[in-house]
C-alpha cells in the first residue's frame, strides 16, 4: 500500500522472561501504539501508557508522534514529540525498542 514496505521490528525485554522479537507491518494511515487493549501495536510493557504514541503515514513520509506518554517517546536516545521516521531509526517507549525499517521501492 504505501513505499518501501514500511514496518517496525519490536524488542521487549521482560524481567523474568525471555526478550521477544515481532515484526509489524505499517498498512493503515494511523497505527495507535500502547499498553490498551484498544491499540493496533499492543506493548505489554509497564513503562508504556494506555495511548502512548501514533504512527502516522503522511505522503511518502511516516512520522511517530506522542500521545503526551507518561515516561516519554525516545528517538536515537532524543526525547521526541514528532519526529519522521528512516530507515533504522530506534525507537524506545519504556523496555520496548522498536526499528523502524524501509526498503527501498
Amino acid at each position: 500500500m504505501f513505499g518501501g514496505h514500511p514496518r517496525l521490528l519490536v524488542t521487549t525485554a521482560v524481567e523474568g522472561s525471555d526478550t521477544t522479537q515481532r515484526t509489524y507491518e505499517i498498512n493503515t494511515p494511523v497505527t495507535l501504539l500502547g499498553r490498551g487493549t484498544d491499540c493496533d501495536l499492543r506493548l505489554v510493557d509497564p513503562g508504556v501508557s494506555r495511548h502512548h504514541a501514533e504512527i502516522r503515514v503522511e505522503g511518502p513520509e511516516i512520522a511517530l508522534v506522542d500521545l503526551g506518554s507518561t515516561n516519554g517517546s525516545f528517538v536515537n536516545g532524543q526525547p521526541i514529540r514528532r519526529v519522521t521516521l528512516v530507515d533504522g531509526s530506534r525507537v524506545t517507549m519504556g523496555r520496548t525498542t522498536l526499528v523502524f525499517r524501509r526498503d527501498r521501492e
